[in-house]
Formats: structure tokens, sequence, C-alpha cells
């Protein structure tokens, strides 16, 4: 059985998600991806190291054999690999 989805605004609670840079996919803006700020990018071969902003959040995010670097200032969109990612509780706001 899968695990129920509560909102964070019915949680009352802050979440944080914990994973590695691999599971994030960053894709061209679309409907039900996640919008991000590419802040900084490093090339570094056969992949590229994005540092993110989502909101006040800062992630990161690996892209391999990516072909178009996406420039600082570009806003992207996000997909999550979710059976990769944790969430783990923070304190109740």
């Amino acid at each position: 059985m899968a695990p129920a989805l509560i909102p964070v605004a019915e949680a009352q609670a802050r979440l944080f998600a914990l994973g590695a840079p691999m599971p994030i996919e960053i894709v061209p803006l679309a409907a039900g991806a996640v919008v991000a700020t590419v802040v900084a990018h490093a090339f570094l071969g056969e992949k590229i190291d994005y540092d993110l902003r989502v909101g006040e959040s800062r992630l990161s995010a690996v892209r391999y054999n990516a072909g178009d670097v996406m420039p600082d200032g570009t806003d992207v969109g996000l997909r999550f690999a979710e059976d990769a990612l944790a969430l783990l509780p923070g304190a109740k706001s």
C-alpha cells in the first residue's frame, strides 16, 4: 500500500526532503513541474552540476550527457524520483 500524502498546509509542520542530486530531473518549464531558478552551474565533463533555488530553498541537481547548458538565471522545471526521496519532519510552525 502506498503511503498517504498529507498536504504541508494541513500538516502544519515543516517537512524536509532528503535525497541525492541524481533523483532530480531538470526539465523545461511544464505543467506539473516544480519551478526553480538556476543560481549557478559547473560543467564537469560528462555532467553538469546545478545549484537551484526553489522559493527560499536551495537544491543541487546533476545532469549527465545533458546537451545544452541551462544558463544562470533561467527558470526550469524539476521532477523528482519520489522513491529516491525521504521526507523528514521539522519543527511545527
